[in-house]
This record gives structure tokens, C-alpha cells and sequence, in this order.
């Protein structure tokens, strides 16, 4: 049981290093200016200013809530809230899925409007602006996070089951 909610604490950690590293690139590199047509900043994802908000809002979603449950995660472990198991069982859960389709629809839309960005689009957000590392990144990242929020959701509901499984055969 230990095993598992330290497993659990590792891919949580891994979740939110990516939502960080998404954020990041993108409020780091995700703007730039484009020197030939305004002076006004562009987004690099195909200068659709969604797309870099919305990368951002999931980098700033998956950072706060991921704080959140490796606090409590923190906490299970040291034995503070022994009796709440099942509920931050369920809040991980719920949240990692939350997480999880958000993070996975922000890799399908960061991926797509990179792909669709025009040779003269990229020769001006790669060559003079040097962002080709942080678009690259934030899609990347994105992927780990989706995919690490789903085994989360995974793990928790193994971790739900043996926890109640336990439940019942004390009694």
C-alpha cells in the first residue's frame, strides 16, 4: 500500500514538472514579435493567440493542482489524514482526469497549429525568434502530462480498491 502511494507521489511529480515546463515555454517563448508585419507580439502556434493561452492556462492548472495533491499525497504518507484516504483517493482521481483531458487536448491543439504554421511563418518564429525549442517543448510536455495524469487516474482507482478491499476484510 506505501509502495503504491509513493508510486503514486513519483508520477505526480512527474505530471506537475511537466505542467511547469509547459507553462514555462510557453509564457517564456510563445510570443514573439514579428519584425515584418506589426511591431505587436504573435503567438508562435500558427499566431493563433488560443492556442498559447490555452497551453498556458493547463500549464497554470496542472501546477496549482498538482501542488494540491502532492501536499496531500505528502500528508497521507507522514499518516496526517490516515482517516481520509478514500476521499483523496477520489479527489486524485477527479482531478487527474480533469487534468488529463486537458492536458491531452492541449497537445492536439499545440500540435496542430504547429503543423500548420507556413514555411515563412517558421522561418520568422524559428530563425529570428529562436522559439522552435519552446514550441517543441510545450507540445512534448503536454503529451507527458496527459499520459502521466491518465496512469494517476489508474493507480488511484487500484489504490481505491485495496484501500476498500482492506476496509472490508477488517470488519
Amino acid at each position: 500500500m506505501v509502495l503504491l502511494r509513493i508510486a503514486i507521489l513519483v508520477i505526480r511529480l512527474l505530471a506537475w514538472i511537466s505542467s511547469v515546463v509547459i507553462l514555462a515555454s510557453i509564457a517564456s517563448g510563445g510570443q514573439v514579435t514579428d519584425p515584418f508585419t506589426t511591431d505587436t507580439d504573435q503567438c508562435i502556434f500558427h499566431r493563433v493567440a488560443a492556442a498559447c493561452g490555452f497551453g498556458e492556462a493547463v500549464g497554470a492548472m496542472g501546477l496549482v493542482g498538482g501542488l494540491v495533491l502532492i501536499a496531500l499525497d505528502v500528508l497521507l504518507l507522514v499518516g496526517m489524514l490516515e482517516d481520509k484516504v478514500g476521499l483523496i483517493n477520489w479527489l486524485g482521481v477527479g482531478l487527474s482526469g480533469v487534468l488529463a483531458l486537458f492536458s491531452f487536448i492541449s497537445f492536439g491543439v499545440l500540435f496542430a497549429q504547429w503543423n500548420n504554421n507556413t514555411e515563412n511563418e517558421t522561418y520568422i518564429f524559428v530563425d529570428l525568434a529562436g522559439s522552435k525549442s519552446a514550441a517543441n517543448n510545450a507540445i512534448d510536455f503536454s503529451l507527458v502530462a496527459a499520459l502521466s495524469w491518465t496512469l494517476l487516474i489508474v493507480l488511484g482507482i487500484i489504490e481505491q480498491r485495496q484501500t476498500s478491499g482492506s476496509a472490508n476484510i477488517k470488519t
